[in-house]
């Protein structure tokens, strides 16, 4: 009886070392799985202060964070809001859909290498944090990602929405230019000046005094209104120029060079409390139209129906903007005493 009773706690004392060495090295291997080759996410995406996105075709968009703005190019161009927070909400909130078949893994890759886009993630001291590729989109939503120096594709797909992501990441860097002409603090105006070359009748100057605003015609030729202007509708008019948008960058444009041998339709610039300023020009879309017999019908409706201006400015930029957006400033020197 003793006997049989000692092979029995032997034997339960086997079964618990087995047990213990079987889950220590179940909890060894578990932990010691590489998944890094599927973590793109960043959590902490406010860590973020540099993006590269390297296209195989050999482009490159390089935006760099300054405080709470990001720039791209040499340049330093403001990249918009809009398009920085829709790609940073991407890879943050990025996740696996599915893993492909093995058997596809080479058809895959190979189209990363040939369309693809590299992301390389950087912190504010320019230390690597991820570098990763994006590849195509897959027919039932998600996009192709393969980790930097690893073997296995995934199928990623944002944790909110539906679609593929890859047209986040192959932007052109003019694309993403912020569409603010600029955004400025009013209250720091010193002066505004307007002049419409074909119309001097209207043009006139603003200039902020310790009483309130002072108007007089730009032009010596113009006769001067007897009547007090309406400081009322001064003070919204100079208030108006806090923020000017335009519809697209347009630096590429051929027409570039022949505007500036033309006379505006209006020229506009302020003075700040710094003493600094802004200048620009505007010259409606619609005369060049007939240079462009080649373009489809619809599209010079379209263009008719929504009146733009290009708006060269004094740093060198051309935009252009539609009217309805910066109407708000077309306002002449009569304007002021008949309010």
């Amino acid at each position: 009886m003793k006997k049989n009773l000692v092979l029995l706690l032997l034997l339960l004392l086997i079964g618990v070392v087995t047990y213990v060495g079987y889950t220590s090295r179940s909890s060894t291997n578990s932990s010691s799985i590489d998944v890094s080759d599927r973590e793109f996410a960043i959590e902490n995406i406010e860590d973020v202060y540099r993006i590269k996105l390297t296209r195989r075709s050999g482009r490159v968009v390089d935006m760099k964070r300054k405080g709470n703005d990001w720039f791209v190019g040499a340049n330093e161009k403001k990249v918009s809001a809009n398009v920085m927070s829709n790609l940073k909400s991407v890879m943050k909130n990025i996740q696996i859909k599915f893993i492909p078949p093995a058997k596809y893994n080479k058809k895959i890759i190979n189209e990363i290498n040939r369309i693809g886009t590299q992301v390389d993630v950087y912190d504010n001291r320019d230390n690597l944090m991820k570098s990763y590729f994006v590849g195509g989109n897959v027919p039932d939503g998600g996009t192709y990602f393969i980790m930097q120096g690893k073997t296995q594709p995934y199928v990623m797909e944002r944790k909110v929405g539906y679609g593929g992501v890859r047209d986040m990441f192959i932007y052109l860097e003019e694309e993403i230019y912020d569409k603010a002409i600029w955004e400025i603090n009013t209250s720091k105006i010193t002066s505004v000046t307007v002049d419409y070359p074909k119309d001097k009748q209207q043009s006139f100057k603003i200039q902020k005094t310790e009483e309130g605003y002072l108007i007089d015609p730009l032009h010596s030729t113009t006769r001067r209104i007897p009547t007090i202007a309406n400081q009322n509708a001064i003070k919204a008019y100079v208030e108006g120029f806090d923020v000017i948008y335009s519809e697209s960058n347009e630096n590429d444009n051929k027409l570039f060079s022949q505007l500036k041998d033309l006379i505006p339709f209006a020229k506009m610039s302020f003075e700040l409390e710094d003493g600094t300023s802004k200048a620009i020009e505007l010259y409606p879309v619609n005369q060049f139209l007939d240079e462009h017999e080649d373009m489809p019908a619809l599209e010079k409706a379209n263009l008719l129906y929504l009146e733009r201006f290009f708006v060269i400015t004094d740093w060198g930029e051309l935009y252009a903007a539609q009217k309805r957006l910066i109407l708000k400033l077309f306002r002449g020197y009569s304007y002021f005493h008949n309010q």
